[in-house]
């Protein structure tokens, strides 16, 4: 007997693991049709000598389908199935899902949780599906056999109501046309849809048949998470199965004295799937004029939402001066759409477009926000990530209308690619860092296309084909290493190009404008005729289809160090002071572009020579812009950050502690080597501290010149120490004291407690405060 047993074990063995397919590789997929003992599987025969073993009478009515993505392991011993990974069982019509699924074998059990990510927040929660019911929760238990199920913090879906659950209980039907029930515990029914719901019903007990009702027990409104007074000894909640198409009748009134009387939102609704429906309505007046609106809302939980609506208005006026009807045919278009954030972490498409005629909102509408608005804005964006890569990609369309004068403004489309700082010499391997590896390059594409028209004409050929669209390239090179041990040395090129592909041309007719004033005798007969010329030409602008590129090119380079200056007191309570000086200087360099391709002139037409040009950019109008005639420029920037620390004995403390004399002082110029003359800028000297233990506040500021003062009071070209035999000029000094005080703190300052409670008449001042500053400007 115990050998037959173990000969069918060994079997049963050799059938799980060959036989049904079971592989621990990546992403496997498997079946299994067990009962709850592996040792009475029976094999069809393929001869009358092969060996037949009867199957339980508890086995499945169906096969036991399972995948995981990370991991499938079988413990044989146990009898249990393990699946790690974007987990999977199905079983007939039940599928749970979970990152992480332990199956029995002999109980026909399965236990379903999430798992922690590497910042420890649970991702792959289980969720269950049986049919058309759906919940999820953070742990589940199932008996495919009972088709009863356990779950902690259940969240499920009725129509509109959300029941999320502390404790649920699910009892399948074991008979066709049966109710399936769902028992809870600690529950809050809601029609709110976030995680947190802002409000609800809570119970302490329910039930609920999916499709049909929820019942609850004793429960209390609660608002923002706090319960409030009003209770319930019982709640009944309908669920309808399904939507209905239906007529619309709305007893909505309206009489306006230019159209007559009307009925508005009068119209039929048809669903549109589980998802969506579509609304049809109509106002209709008594003279004549009416009013269409096709809507519809659309909406998939955690996935997206949006509405969709387009009316077409047809007023019918009374001209007051001529009797006679008028018609004003009107629209208005708006798609909203919003895609939830847990829908995908790489992708996101939001927005809103509206398009409407001008005298839409002020025609259609009694509200005064919409009826005097003068503008209104659309935009619909997108935005691509790359996990663990260092792309981006937007994309956007945005749209402004002026409602009073009917102007539109596009950008169709506005898309940028951004490659993020990357290193491309950089090692895999370890080891000590080369300079060259820290050389870092990023890079931005921008793609724009503008298009400017009024409402009526705005969707014609003429406005497309006047769009201004361009292409601009940004690409840097950028690093840092150490030079000579105690220099930090930052280097950086950044290069810039932009296309064009409508180009602005002005030109000067040349044909003088002439005013001609005639001078008449009293019968009429000429005296003179005087001409005056009012310009020698019209300028007139247009843009060109034309190809064109403009390009830019900055170098620049910095380097900074600390230096360190410290003097010790063994005795006394000063026992040290510190300085420390932090110089930075960059240069920066941009070629000049003076013999670029890139300009031209155009005479104003204000001499009868036409001498008087104005330059001026192809690129101008652009949707980037244009470049700036220069004939290059070089600039050293230095900045000098000083910073003054004490250190102090508190016998309070009885330790050492340290404070800052002064937040920073900084000392700051620029020299500019393309300069005609006055190439050093004015010196500025900037600091502060605090006073008082931070209740007043002293900032100062002094400004020097190199330069000597001329005539006219202003600086020349000469060295203040060459005539005055001072390295600076004083140029002026400024002082600010701030003041902020308050009850509380001066008590603070006065008793050295801090947040001291106290129950006073003048604690019920603490929060006055006084603010005041105290400025001072000195000059020679």
């Amino acid at each position: 007997m115990y050998y037959s047993l173990l000969k069918h074990f060994i079997l049963a063995c050799f059938l799980v693991v060959a036989g049904a397919g079971i592989n621990p590789s990546f992403g496997q997929s498997d079946s299994l049709a067990l009962g709850s003992s592996l040792d009475s599987v029976q094999i069809d025969s393929l001869s009358p000598d092969s060996l037949r073993v009867s199957i339980s009478k508890n086995a499945l009515e169906a096969p036991v389908k399972y995948s995981a993505l990370d991991t499938q392991w079988i413990d044989l011993k146990n009898k249990t199935l393990y699946l790690i990974g974007e987990a999977e069982v199905a079983y007939q019509d039940i599928s749970l899902k979970a990152d992480y699924i332990e199956y029995s074998f002999a109980s026909n059990i399965v236990k379903a949780t999430g798992l922690p990510d590497s910042n420890g927040v649970i991702t792959g929660k289980p969720q269950f599906k049986q049919g058309s019911q759906e919940f999820g929760a953070l742990e589940m238990r199932y008996n495919f056999k009972t088709k009863k199920a356990t779950s902690i913090y259940n969240t499920t879906q009725e129509g509109d109501l959300h029941v999320l659950t502390e404790k649920t209980k699910f009892v399948g039907s074991q008979e066709k046309g049966k109710n399936d029930y769902i028992f809870g515990t600690r529950a809050i029914i809601t029609t709110c849809d976030h995680e947190v719901p802002h409000y609800g019903i809570r119970s302490t007990k329910q039930k609920v048949i999916p499709g049909k009702s929820v019942i609850v027990g004793p429960s209390n409104i609660e608002l923002a998470g706090v319960p409030t007074p009003i209770w319930l000894p019982f709640g009944f909640f309908p669920i309808p199965s399904n939507r209905k198409a239906g007529l619309i009748f709305s007893l909505n009134y309206d009489f306006r004295q230019d159209i007559g009387y009307g009925l508005r939102e009068v119209g039929y609704f048809t669903p549109l799937g589980p998802h969506a429906n579509l609304s049809v309505l109509a106002d209709i007046y008594t003279r004549g004029s009416y009013r269409v609106s096709l809507r519809s809302d659309y909406k998939k939980r955690y996935r997206y939402n949006g509405n969709i609506e387009i009316t077409y208005t047809d007023l019918q006026f009374e001209n007051v001066e001529t009797g006679k009807l008028e018609r004003s045919p009107l629209f208005n278009v708006l798609f909203r759409h919003n895609q939830d954030p847990k829908a995908n972490p790489y992708h996101n498409l939001s927005g809103s477009i509206q398009f409407q005629s001008s005298a839409f909102a002020r025609l259609n509408f009694y509200d005064a926000n919409n009826a005097l608005a003068n503008t209104i804005s659309s935009s619909l964006n997108y935005r691509r990530t790359w996990d663990q890569k260092p792309f981006q990609f937007t994309a956007s369309a945005t749209q402004s209308q002026n409602l009073r004068s009917g102007q539109i403004d596009m950008s169709l489309p506005n898309a940028s690619f951004v490659v993020q700082r990357i290193q491309p010499f950089k090692q895999k391997k370890g080891g000590i860092e080369k300079w060259y590896e820290r050389i870092g390059v990023s890079y931005n594409a921008n793609l724009v296309s503008r298009f400017s028209g009024p409402d009526s004409t705005f969707f014609t050929a003429e406005t497309f084909m006047a769009a201004r669209p361009g292409l601009r390239h940004n690409a840097s090179i950028n690093s840092n290493f150490n030079l000579f041990k105690f220099f930090n040395f930052t280097p950086n090129i950044t290069y810039n190009e932009v296309w064009n592909y409508n180009t602005l041309r002005i030109e000067n007719d040349r044909i003088p404008v002439i005013k001609f004033d005639t001078i008449f005798n009293a019968d009429g007969s000429i005296v003179s005729i005087n001409e005056t010329i009012l310009s020698y030409g019209t300028v007139n602008s247009r843009l060109v289809n034309d190809f064109k590129t403009y390009r830019s090119l900055t170098y620049g380079m910095g380097m900074n160090t600390a230096i360190f200056g410290t003097v010790r007191f063994k005795k006394g309570w000063l026992r040290g002071l510190r300085h420390t000086i932090k110089p930075n200087i960059n240069l920066t360099f941009n070629p000049g572009n003076t013999n670029q391709p890139w300009f031209d002139t155009y005479a104003r037409g204000q001499e009868a020579d036409y001498s008087d040009t104005q330059r001026f950019s192809y690129f101008d109008q652009g949707p980037f812009g244009a470049p700036n005639f220069s004939e290059g420029a070089m600039s050293l920037n230095y900045n000098l950050n000083n910073i003054f620390e004490a250190k102090y004995y508190s016998r309070k403390d009885s330790m050492s502690k340290k404070m800052n004399l002064f937040d920073n002082i900084f000392v700051s110029g620029s020299y500019n080597f393309f300069a005609d003359s006055l190439k050093w800028s004015p010196i500025g000297i900037n600091g502060g501290t605090n006073l008082i233990k931070g209740f007043s506040r002293l900032d100062v500021r002094f400004v020097f010149d190199a330069y000597a003062l001329g005539e006219n009071g202003r600086p020349i070209q000469q060295f203040y120490f060459e005539t005055d035999k001072k390295l600076l000029r004083f140029v002026n000094a400024n002082f600010r004291i701030t003041n902020n005080f308050n009850v509380g703190r001066i008590r603070e300052l006065i008793t050295g407690e801090k947040n001291a409670e106290a129950d006073d008449f003048l604690s019920l001042f603490h929060g006055f405060t006084l603010n005041h500053n105290i400025v001072t400007d000195l000059r020679p």
